[in-house]
């Protein structure tokens, strides 16, 4: 059993309800969606694995499922964004995901976080009147780079196309933000 784990609840939950909305849109009405928990031998790691029996992801796209924007194959009208997202707030957990697929037999997608807290760093943890838990800032989280009074809008260039971006999530839009500001001029 998990001793103590240090994860920040609604990034967590981003992640978690985005594999499983995958899962849940690639897999058959009668198909098979599993959720496991395993610590490793050492306890210093526990393994989340999210497991279908649904289309599965073809070996050439397998590599790039987790580049924004990336949409294989097989895809079913994504915008590309929610795996990169997962892999963001993942890796900002210290943690690492993986994927593995055969294309006509499901997919899994293994989290390895660590368990404890000594892997953050001591600006990362943030002191609440219930205790001690992990909060990340959403601007450490994203790095949208954007100097200007109203970030809502980034002038690149007069020759630059520009994008609106509409998105009510936060976290999303300023994903999208930050990937695009270095080519695009942004309302």
């Amino acid at each position: 059993m998990l001793k103590e784990v240090w994860i920040d609840e609604y990034l967590m939950e981003q992640v978690l309800s985005n594999l499983l909305s995958n899962a849940i849109k690639h897999t058959a009405t009668s198909g098979r969606i599993e959720i496991s928990l395993e610590e490793n031998s050492f306890k210093d790691y526990f393994y989340l694995r999210v497991l279908d029996n649904g289309l599965g992801i073809a070996p050439i796209d397998i590599e790039h499922i987790f580049d924004p924007f990336y949409q294989g194959t097989g895809s079913r009208n994504g915008s590309g964004i929610g795996l990169a997202y997962v892999k963001q707030i993942i890796e900002l957990h210290h943690g690492q995901i993986t994927a593995s697929s055969k294309l006509g037999h499901g997919s899994i997608f293994t989290l390895r976080m660590p368990i404890g807290n000594t892997h953050y760093e001591q600006e990362e943890i943030i002191t609440t009147v219930s205790g001690v838990k992990p909060v990340f800032k959403q601007q450490d989280f994203l790095d949208t780079g954007i100097k200007s009074s109203d970030k809502n809008l980034s002038f690149h260039s007069n020759k630059s196309k520009s994008i609106m971006i509409v998105e009510d999530d936060d976290e999303i839009r300023d994903y999208l933000r930050s990937i695009l500001k270095d080519d695009y001029n942004l309302f």
